[in-house]
């Protein structure tokens, strides 16, 4: 979507307040962290909110290994060769789409492609385990610069395409083997309990939207569309009004 049709964008405008959309496409949490350390929190923020979605770990996993030097072969090539990369993410989509679900109604028009997730958000992966950790590591980090600043924190738990749809799914009866797609949602909402963390799941309410007819991702790309945003900025914008952090 267009910048100005962003969830932090429209949350600005609902909310008649300044909102920094400091998100960078691509940057794991680690990234973010250091993002908001030498750039975010110069602007004295009154509530720092990080959003997470349910590829962060293997995400964080890829950013830390790069600081390292230690990224395979395939990665470096993706990195650095754009050909390569092109070709590499080709191929990617081509095997995905050999699993995909074609839906479509009066309403809808999706692929959801639920496989896609298998290596990026399954704890089998020991990258996703070490990459979670890694992640866990980077939002204390960054809740203790928050605090360090009188700033609030709050994590926002953004859902994909196949969290959201996932009612769909179950109406064609496609069952997901091998590993569970809600894992990343379930660790993170944990982890938030165990460290007195604030925490916004969206899933609950998307989905209800998404029950209701209404097309919130576009339907090759799993990012959510400018409805999707819409929808995302009500309910983070409801959120920080029932924990008074409008008025901050």
């Amino acid at each position: 979507v267009e910048l100005e049709n962003t969830w932090p964008e429209t949350l600005e405008k609902n909310i008649d307040k300044d909102v920094v959309n400091m998100g960078v496409g691509g940057y794991s949490t680690l990234q973010e962290r250091k993002f908001l350390e030498n750039y975010g929190i110069k602007l004295k923020p009154k509530v720092v909110i990080l959003g997470f979605f349910v590829n962060d770990f293997i995400d964080s996993f890829g950013a830390e290994s790069e600081e390292k030097g230690t990224l395979g072969i395939s990665e470096i090539l993706k990195k650095n060769i754009a050909t390569y990369a092109y070709v590499h993410a080709g191929l990617s989509r081509i095997v995905a789409l050999s699993s995909a679900i074609f839906y479509k109604n009066n309403d809808l028009d999706l692929v959801l492609i639920p496989r896609h997730w298998k290596n990026s958000i399954n704890p089998d992966n020991p990258a996703v385990r070490v990459g979670e950790s890694i992640t866990k590591d980077e939002i204390l980090k960054i809740s203790e610069i928050a605090k360090g600043n009188n700033a609030e924190f709050v994590i926002v738990i953004i859902p994909s395409r196949e969290h959201i749809y996932r009612h769909l799914l179950e109406e064609l009866n496609v069952t997901i083997d091998g590993f569970d797609l809600d894992y990343p949602i379930i660790s993170m909402k944990s982890f938030c309990k165990e460290n007195n963390l604030r925490c916004l799941d969206t899933t609950p309410a998307i989905k209800q939207y998404a029950k209701g007819g209404e097309q919130l991702t576009f339907k090759m790309d799993g990012h959510m569309n400018e409805l999707g945003n819409r929808r995302l900025a009500e309910i983070v914008q409801n959120y920080l009004g029932e924990e008074n952090l409008l008025a901050k």
